[in-house]
């Protein structure tokens, strides 16, 4: 997505930016790099010349001045650097639609639209401003996507959903899938993700939403705002997931539960029942790890 770009830039310059105070000496610096590459996690990120002699370390705590030649202190250290990344190191792509792309002549497409090779997107799909849609994506039934959203390469969405029903005779019947996609703002979808619609029920992802790639999400699911869904996770059908809502790797949550907000759920959990707000469960089936803190009297009254 985002291309590396050469630039050069002192680091008071950086510090400016920030809003912080630069420790020790001005200097130019000519490329990002992280802090792991040199230090095992001692400090959480770095802005860095490929000179060791040249470094500038962002950092929550101050740092012995023999390891860089000037610091920035930072509340949120990974926070400012992707900032810094963003601000001064990368270029965005440009919005356009790519010339073997197939878009329905019925399709609402927005402005500023990014549109990859290969993409497929059918007649009842709208899709709102300054949305970037990859390479090789299929957008089809009837999809209602927001603006500022990410959908990266090889992502399908508006796939029949599952929905057999026996018949008569025990043979699984599919009936046609007819139902909503809504995808609202600032949502990012993975590679080769899937969301389904269903026979009738809206499928729902709310805004700011992050979908890692291979996640399958269900037939008339919500997600709601701010979620994660990392790497792998699996969603069934008819699952209601709160706000603020974290589910780690290869995580599988059977269909027609409902996980309350602020939930973590960690990686490889199976999970076959509904889940309580503010809660950590791993573990097939998932249990719980460790309940929310509750508020004493005395914080109560400090925070009223």
């Amino acid at each position: 997505m985002y291309r590396i770009k050469k630039f050069e830039i002192r680091a008071s310059e950086i510090a400016d930016y920030l809003n912080e105070q630069l420790v020790g000496n001005d200097f130019i610096i000519t490329s990002p790099h992280s802090i792991r590459t040199y230090k095992s996690s001692e400090h959480s990120s770095m802005e860095v010349n490929r000179s060791r002699s040249q470094i500038l370390i962002i950092s929550d705590h101050p740092v012995p001045v023999d390891l860089c030649t000037g610091y920035i202190i930072s509340q949120n250290p990974d926070l400012d650097l992707a900032y810094i990344l963003r601000e001064f190191f990368s270029t965005a792509p440009i919005n356009q639609i790519h010339s073997s792309a197939m878009i329905s002549e019925e399709a609402r497409i927005g402005r500023n639209v990014m549109v990859g090779a290969h993409t497929i997107i059918g007649p009842d799909v709208t899709i709102g401003d300054n949305t970037k849609i990859f390479h090789n994506v299929v957008i089809n039934g009837l999809v209602h996507i927001g603006k500022f959203c990410v959908i990266k390469d090889g992502a399908v969405i508006g796939s029949e959903g599952w929905g057999f029903i026996d018949d008569e005779d025990g043979i699984p019947f599919h009936p046609p899938q007819l139902g909503l996609i809504s995808i609202e703002d600032r949502v990012w979808i993975g590679s080769n993700s899937t969301i389904e619609r269903g026979m009738i029920e809206e499928t729902v992802i709310h805004a700011d939403v992050k979908i890692d790639d291979l996640v399958h999400v269900g037939a008339g699911s919500h997600l709601g705002q701010k979620s994660k869904l990392t790497a792998g996770v699996v969603v069934a059908s008819h699952v209601t997931i709160g706000e603020n809502v974290y589910i780690a790797p290869n995580a599988v949550i059977r269909e027609e539960l409902n996980i309350d907000d602020d939930v973590v759920i960690g990686m490889g959990a199976v999970v076959i029942n509904n889940l309580t707000s503010g809660n950590r469960y791993v573990g097939n089936p998932a249990r719980l790890i460790r309940k929310k803190k509750r508020q004493t009297d005395d914080e109560k009254d400090t925070v009223s």
